[in-house]
Parts: C-alpha cells; structure tokens; sequence
C-alpha cells in the first residue's frame, strides 16, 4: 500500500514530517509499498530541507520514499501560479491518486505521527473493509459536508450518515483511499463540469476532500468500508486553547491515551501558540520514552521554540 505525507514550505511543518519519519520505525514495512512526500509548494523550496528530512527515515524506509510536487499532479496554463494553501492541499490528497500503483492509499499529514505498531489491521479490518471512525464537525465544514452531497444529487446527508447525529465521518488523517474510486470521482466530475479537477475544486471552494470523496462513495454505493462508532484512532493535539477547552487539555489526552492505546498522535503545527511550558514538557516526555533518539528532543525543542 501507498502512503502519501503532505507537507509544505514550513520549519514547523517539516520539524513535524521529520518527527513522523522517525516514528515509521513502528510501521511494519511490508505494508508500505512507496512513501511519497508531496511537497505542496514550488520545487525549488524543498532543497533546503532536504537533507534533514533524509536524516530522520529510518534505514529501511529510505530507498521506498519518493517526492513529489503539484506540478506532478496539475497542468496550469501558462502564466497560472500554484499556491499552497489549504483548498491546494486538499485537491492534492485527491489528485495524488493518478500516481498511486497501490490498491489503497493512506494519506497523511505531517502532523501524524504513530506511537504504536502499525499492521495491516491498523487501517482494515478482518474481512478487508476499511476502518472509518466517526467524527463532530462544526457548522462551517456540515455546509461543506451538505455541498459535497448535493454535488451528486444526494440531498438527504442523513440517509447516507454511517453514524448518528451529531457525529459524521472523520475528516482527520491518517485516511484511506480506494485508488480507482478517487480516479473515477475525478474523471466524473471533470466529464460532467467540462474542465480540470483542480480548476473545479479549487475555484469552487464549496468542497473539502474527504467528504466530497465520501459523498461520491455513497453514490456509487461502493462498500469497502466499515463504518466504527467510536472516535478516530489517534490522540489530536489540536490548536484550541486547554484552558478553555477541556478536551485539548494534557490531562484529557494522557486520559485517552492510556484507556485507548491509539496508533497515532497528531499534533497540530499551531498548538505551539496555545499550549503551555508544563504542556510542552509533557509532550516532549511522551515522545522521548516512546523514541529514544537525542534527535527526537533537538526536533521538539525546535518546534516549541519557533
């Protein structure tokens, strides 16, 4: 299976990619066909970082990563600047697909990084559906939800909702995609629009990746996937406040991490600007039990010092 990490021209975001490189040491490798970075911004940016990205993989990981960029996945035409924004982030984890040679891919973020082996059965269950764990969205991304759906003329969301009110799909990474169904979404839309995927979903600004993928799942009736009512493997470190938000507290993550023993921790490139010195002390603890590398703690004092 393909794995695809999005990063761009961040020292956060790259600090980030390189703390998730050191911990695919608890990644099985014989899942992992290629690993492909996709530098989401202009070529040229990424030989800067190169070297200390390179560093940080582990020996075996090495010779299966490959970088792309946008300009792999999208044509502009002459005179069009690509810009790395969220919307052109999210068009690549869709359009990513048109180089993938796996089955399935899972796409992830820098941010992502797995704190537990990590086996086939992290992403599927036994008879090979696709885990997907349910998720609360606010009123902002239940409007892109709604215009995902209305796209492909599904216009009553709860008759496809997998889950129970107020909880939809997850629309964190580490996500799994079925190759050809992401190439057949794009193909769909590009003959029905008459114009480029990336000039539809850019433009438009009306979608968001996931649940476009999902709201074309549900019209196609694909069933790969299985459908878990409980929250996302993965404890999110997110960029809300603790103090005024429980749920990002240390205590509520430790909480979650010894009741659930979660395969990934996510933590977002903006907690730095909210979380506090004990917060931080904390998280660089957890790390350095789990990875006991002086690389580890040099990467966690540079992210928490920016």
């Amino acid at each position: 299976m393909d794995f695809v990490s999005v990063v761009f021209d961040n020292k956060i975001e790259v600090d980030l990619l390189k703390l998730q490189l050191i911990t695919f040491r608890n990644v099985n490798i014989d899942i992992v066909n290629t690993l492909f970075i996709l530098f989401n911004d202009n070529k040229h940016k990424l030989s800067k970082w190169l070297d200390d990205i390179l560093e940080c993989c582990p020996a075996n990981l090495r010779w299966k990563i490959q970088f792309i960029f946008p300009s792999d996945l999208v044509v502009l035409p002459k005179g069009e600047v690509y810009v790395s924004n969220w919307y052109s982030q999210q068009f690549t984890k869709l359009a990513v697909s048109k180089i993938i040679s796996t089955k399935h891919y899972v796409v992830l973020d820098a941010k992502n990084h797995f704190i537990s082996p990590i086996t086939h059965e992290t992403f599927f269950r036994e008879d090979g559906k696709i885990k997907l764990y349910q998720e609360t969205h606010n009123d902002d991304l239940l409007n892109f939800y709604s215009n995902c759906f209305r796209y492909f003329g599904l216009d009553d969301i709860e008759k496809h909702n997998p889950f129970t009110s107020p909880c939809y799909i997850q629309t964190t990474t580490p996500f799994v995609f079925v190759t050809n169904e992401c190439k057949s979404m794009i193909t769909y839309i590009e003959q029905k629009e008459n114009t480029t995927f990336y000039d539809f979903f850019y433009n438009s600004w009306k979608y968001t990746e996931f649940f476009l993928y999902f709201a074309y799942i549900c019209f196609t009736k694909n069933t790969s996937y299985c459908y878990l009512p409980q929250q996302i493997d993965n404890v999110i470190i997110g960029p809300a406040d603790p103090n005024k938000y429980q749920w990002n507290s240390w205590q509520s993550k430790s909480t979650f991490l010894k009741t659930n023993n979660p395969s990934c921790m996510s933590v977002s490139s903006k907690c730095v600007n909210v979380i506090d010195t004990n917060y931080k002390q904390q998280l660089k603890n957890f790390y350095s039990k789990r990875f006991d590398t002086d690389m580890i703690n040099d990467i966690i004092d540079q992210i928490f010092s920016d």
